[in-house]
């Protein structure tokens, strides 16, 4: 895993803040906020987990909430951990254009702002951390592609109010467009999944089964959750492990399924990476008030630092070398029995 390194004169700084007399031990102590939408999803429990450790490995303070895909909540527990005397906010999202009043009460409040994994609109931030979500959608629609390469696709992006739903599903029609327009391929729903919930998914892919008479090829779910939902629908018809699914985040359960054969395909975006890109450039924004080297790009009207991160897909023939002996998911994950957790279950 690839850490962002910092200047030794920064890193000596900012643990001396850690150091000096009892009685004011704690008001030195370097504060880095992170909110994260969801805790009940796995993807958003292994960014905690990761930054929480790197936070103790360094002495730093790491003050974090959970909005529970509530967007006011996100902006009432942002005001708090701006309260709480944070140096650098990293935030994920619920809704970008409401996070962007986040944005402009930390920079009055002279809080440096990283967005995380999802872009904030509406307000200029410091950074944005990802994984290049074009990226992602052309892996997971080649992954289709090669399994099913004529017939009726479903195609599903993520909740509206995400900003990588709109890239990702770009990056699928990257791909699927020119099959289109050959004829060798009908997008018969392109449809995007409400708060990215399981439910709704099932509920969008039940109905362009019956609208199509089961007459699908293959189906691109947003993430793994919505995947497995998708793969509950063509259960209905007898088409789990004929009709190929594709989804992100490379879950447990999800795995499962790839070597169950009833998912076709992952895209794994290792959170232990975008963790430490993320904690690297909070602190070196905490020490100089500059990021590290980044590319750009824009957000409306505004220019925006941005570190995107390399995605890779995930088949069978690569899950155990890329997943398992890297440790991301243990073989007791993988033994563990199909029902999937509540965690996996959840909505992004």
């Amino acid at each position: 895993m690839k850490r962002f390194a910092l200047p030794a004169a920064c890193l000596a700084a900012l643990l001396a803040a850690g150091c000096g007399d009892k009685s004011s031990k704690d008001e030195k102590v370097l504060k880095i906020g992170f909110s994260v939408p969801s805790s009940r999803e796995t993807r958003w429990a292994r960014d905690l987990a990761q930054m929480r450790s790197q936070a103790e490995e360094i002495g730093v303070q790491l003050l974090t909430a959970v909005s529970e895909n509530n967007a006011p909540q996100q902006l009432a527990q942002c005001d708090s951990l701006l309260a709480g005397g944070v140096a650098v906010l990293i935030v994920a999202p619920q809704d970008a254009r409401a996070a962007g009043e986040i944005a402009r009460r930390a920079r009055k409040a002279g809080v440096k702002v990283i967005a995380y994994d999802r872009m904030i609109l509406g307000a200029p931030v410091d950074l944005y951390v990802s994984f290049d979500n074009r990226k992602v959608g052309q892996l997971q629609a080649r992954a289709l592609a090669a399994r099913a390469p004529r017939g009726n696709y479903v195609l599903l992006s993520g909740a509206p109010t995400d900003t990588n739903s709109a890239v990702l599903r770009r990056g699928a029609l990257d791909v699927l467009e020119p099959l289109a327009a050959r004829g060798d391929i009908k997008i018969v729903m392109d449809q995007a999944v409400k708060d990215w919930h399981p439910a709704e998914a099932q509920r969008l892919v039940a109905e362009a089964l019956l609208q199509n008479s089961g007459d699908i090829q293959a189906v691109l779910a947003p993430n793994d959750t919505t995947a497995g939902a998708a793969i509950k629908a063509l259960e209905q018809y007898q088409l789990a492990g004929k009709v190929p699914v594709s989804g992100q985040d490379a879950e447990a359960a999800a795995i499962r399924r790839i070597l169950a054969g009833t998912q076709e395909a992952t895209v794994f975006k290792d959170p232990r990476q975008q963790a430490a890109a993320a904690f690297g450039a909070a602190m070196s924004l905490a020490a100089s008030g500059r990021v590290p080297e980044a590319t750009f790009i824009y957000s409306g009207k505004n220019k925006i630092p941005a570190l995107l991160l390399a995605p890779q897909g995930i088949n069978k023939d690569n899950a155990n070398e890329v997943l398992v002996v890297s440790g991301f998911i243990s073989l007791r994950e993988l033994r563990a029995k199909p029902a999937e957790t509540a965690a996996d279950n959840s909505a992004n």
